[in-house]
C-alpha cells in the first residue's frame, strides 16, 4: 500500500483523495485485514487519477457512475476509486484527519464520516462484505468513541 501512496505523494499532479475502506479503518486504530487500496476523489479528477494509474501498469478493469476499480500485478494491490461531487470531497477533507503510515502523512476522513460511508456501502444491492461493512461500523463506534445520540453523529 505505501508503494502507491508514496507515488502519489511524489506525483507533481494535484489529485487530492482522501484514503478510505480497510485501511483507513485500521488507521483509526481498529485492527483490520485488507489488501486493496480504497480512495475517494473528486468526480472531476477522475480522468486523471486514471492516466496516473495507468502509468503504472495498473488497468481499469470496471467503471461505474461512482467507482473506477484497478488491478496490476501480484506485487500491487487492487485500488477502488470512489468518487464523490466536490461539495461531499470538500465536507469530508475539511473535518479529515492525518495520519501517518510507512513516512507519509495521509488525510483520512474522520471515524464518523467512515460509519457514514460503511453505512452507505451496506445500503448497496450487490455489496458482497456487508458483514465485514457492519464489523467496521461497530469497531468505529465503539473504539473512536462515537455517541449514537450525539446530534451531528445521528444526522449522518
Amino acid at each position: 500500500m505505501t508503494g502507491i501512496l508514496k507515488a502519489i505523494a511524489d506525483d507533481e499532479q494535484d489529485l487530492p483523495y482522501l484514503l478510505i475502506g480497510g485501511h483507513a479503518v485500521a488507521l483509526h486504530g481498529i485492527p483490520r485485514n485488507t489488501f486493496d487500496l480504497d480512495l475517494m476523489i473528486r468526480e472531476r479528477d477522475v480522468e486523471g487519477w486514471i492516466r496516473f494509474f495507468e502509468e503504472r501498469s495498473l488497468t481499469p478493469f470496471h467503471r461505474s457512475e461512482n467507482f473506477v476499480q484497478f488491478r496490476g500485478d501480484v506485487s500491487t494491490p487492487p485500488v477502488d476509486l470512489m468518487l464523490v461531487t466536490e461539495a461531499t470531497f470538500s465536507k469530508l477533507a475539511a473535518a479529515s484527519e492525518w495520519k501517518s503510515v510507512g513516512g507519509l502523512e495521509i488525510r483520512v476522513p474522520a471515524a464518523k464520516h467512515l460509519v457514514a460511508l460503511k453505512l452507505h456501502a451496506i445500503q448497496q444491492e450487490k455489496r458482497r462484505l456487508k458483514e465485514k461493512d457492519w464489523g467496521d461500523v461497530v469497531a468505529l463506534i465503539e473504539g473512536c468513541g462515537l455517541k449514537l445520540d450525539d446530534g451531528d453523529f445521528s444526522s449522518l
